[in-house]
């Protein structure tokens, strides 16, 4: 039932208008995973790779992901995927706000039919707009939300943990060590959550 209201959500996506950045998309990125995982992870928009294959974090940002998982013990087979916007974003550029809550609508039915336990939140946009949704105060400056990485915000029976976008690495190879470290030990901390609430990760 609940792999067929996800189908029900990429077929309301398709025929979906409302940003002018929906007329120049070729096909849809649907979300991706088991529909029954507690687990939730949530990026930023698909690109040109995960256009191509038609497949969500399939390009270089989703290696880095799969690496940076692995090293915590986890794997993307565990979570239920999906993009803050659904189409892709010219030129890479940043999101708009107006498309950030055209496109909560399809979150929202993503998260009633999965109904995780912890929704990971990659990067700057997507932890904006999900704290924004469960009414967490947030910093002023998008460039303060690295400080909220590794942090678990608990509201409506939900976690929202925010973590680096993998793409981060991508431009700022230093990163990399200490965005393994900060992997391991928050979802080392969230295994431990899912556990004790009887869900197990």
């Amino acid at each position: 039932m609940e792999n067929t209201r996800l189908d029900e959500i990429l077929f309301s996506i398709e025929r979906c208008f409302r940003c002018t950045i929906s007329r120049d998309r070729k096909r849809v990125v649907p979300g991706e995973g088991p529909a029954e995982t507690v687990l939730m992870m949530i990026a930023q928009a698909p690109g040109r790779v995960e256009m191509e294959k038609g497949r969500i974090l399939t390009g270089p940002s989703g290696k880095i992901l799969d690496e940076l998982l692995e090293k915590a013990g986890s794997s993307r087979k565990k979570f239920y995927l999906t993009n803050l916007i659904k189409c892709p974003l010219p030129g890479c550029r940043r999101p708009k706000e107006s498309e950030k809550d055209n496109c909560m609508f399809f979150i929202r039915q993503e998260i009633e039919i999965v109904d995780p336990l912890i929704i990971i939140t990659l990067g700057k946009h997507s932890t904006r707009a999900l704290l924004k949704e469960y009414g967490h105060p947030l910093p002023p400056r998008n460039r303060d939300i690295p400080f909220l990485f590794g942090q678990f915000f608990r509201k409506a029976g939900r976690v929202i943990l925010p973590l680096p976008h993998p793409s981060c690495i991508l431009y700022r190879k230093t990163l990399l060590e200490g965005t393994i470290r900060l992997y391991q030990e928050s979802i080392a901390r969230m295994q431990t959550m899912a556990g004790s609430q009887g869900r197990m990760a």
